[in-house]
């Protein structure tokens, strides 16, 4: 995990608590695994994590905080 000095690994913005993200990018991760979950059972079991944040990524209501979470999950999977 990443430490106090390293800062978030998405925005360098301080981290508060033990996590590895800042505050932000911390409630759009959790947002988005419980997303998946929802988004994994209406699929059926047949979208990927890779697919999912494509998806999350290209939708245009989603937040800014959430697309960046997304495309550093897609590019980091053993996060998932």
């Amino acid at each position: 995990m990443y430490g106090l000095s390293e800062g978030c690994p998405i925005c360098s913005s301080l981290i508060e608590d033990e996590g590895w993200l800042c505050e932000i990018h911390r409630k759009a991760f959790e947002n988005l695994k419980s997303a998946y979950g929802a988004w994994h059972k209406a699929y059926r079991g047949k979208i990927t994590i890779e697919d999912f944040c494509r998806r999350i990524v290209e939708l245009k209501d989603t937040g800014q905080a959430a697309k960046e979470v997304a495309d550093y999950v897609s590019r980091n999977m053993s996060l998932v």
